[in-house]
């Protein structure tokens, strides 16, 4: 594709190394509801992207538009840059998943932030602020070495969910720092879900001054007659992380 008409249009996929001019346009993709990989640039000042279908679209280029980004349904996995893109919204029932780069970036209620591939940890890096809504899901894939993590560029503004998915392995206590602020860090996640912690493991959220999140995993101690101690407030796989002292 080489360049839009004015207004727009609608394509039910877009797919391949080329280059897809956008001006300063709007593409809708999705429609036909195919998984793709663009492996080549999207370019346009002003232009925008609106995923929507439930496929999944893969971006591996070093894109350059720099209109807004917005994933109304499905996937979208950046492997590649989308750092130009003004901001990047996922609205509820859509994922954002990769290990590339986004500009300022929304997880509103509903909504999935996955840094790395699916399986597999990784880092994901904001050019730019990241505000994760209250009831969206940002998930942690972690093995016994290292866990997913983010870096923002900006200021991160926290709530919703972790949800820690842990792979099989051998564990010992540890803590992964599961994303930092180079500005600064507002509010605190509301919740901490875990999947597949290792049995006498507990897990929990701490934070660093205002610019670090990290999850913790530890193995729980026994009393002296062999029985499991039980934390104060119980051993449970759900843990609530600890709110805001700036009274959220």
């Amino acid at each position: 594709m080489s360049s839009l008409s004015s207004g727009g249009m609608a394509a039910g996929s877009i797919e391949g190394a080329g280059t897809f001019s956008l001006g300063p346009n709007q593409i809708t993709v999705g429609s036909n509801n195919l998984s793709t990989t663009v492996s080549g640039v999207i370019t346009g000042t002003g232009g925008s992207l609106v995923k929507t279908g439930s496929g999944i679209l893969m971006l591996s280029g070093t894109n350059t538009y720099t209109g807004s980004t917005t994933v109304n349904d499905g996937a979208l996995v950046v492997n590649g840059s989308i750092a130009s893109s003004s901001l990047t919204t996922v609205n509820s029932g859509a994922v954002l998943l990769g290990s590339g780069t986004v500009g300022s970036t929304v997880i509103n209620a509903g909504a999935v932030l996955v840094p790395g591939p699916v399986g597999t940890p990784g880092m994901m890096t904001v050019a730019g602020d990241l505000t994760i809504q209250r009831n969206a899901f940002y998930v942690v894939q972690v093995n016994p070495q290292t866990a997913s993590s983010i870096n923002v560029s900006g200021t991160a503004s926290l709530d919703g969910t972790v949800a820690a998915v842990f792979a099989p392995g051998s564990y010992l206590r540890n803590s992964y720092t599961i994303l930092t602020a180079d500005n600064r860090r507002t509010g605190r996640f509301e919740d901490l879900v875990t999947f597949g912690l290792p049995r006498n493991f507990r897990a929990r959220l701490d934070y660093f001054n205002n610019s670090a999140a990290w999850f913790r995993a530890r193995a729980q101690s026994r009393a002296p007659d062999g029985r499991r101690r039980q934390p104060r407030c119980g051993h449970r796989r759900r843990d609530r992380a600890s709110r805001s002292r700036t009274g959220r």
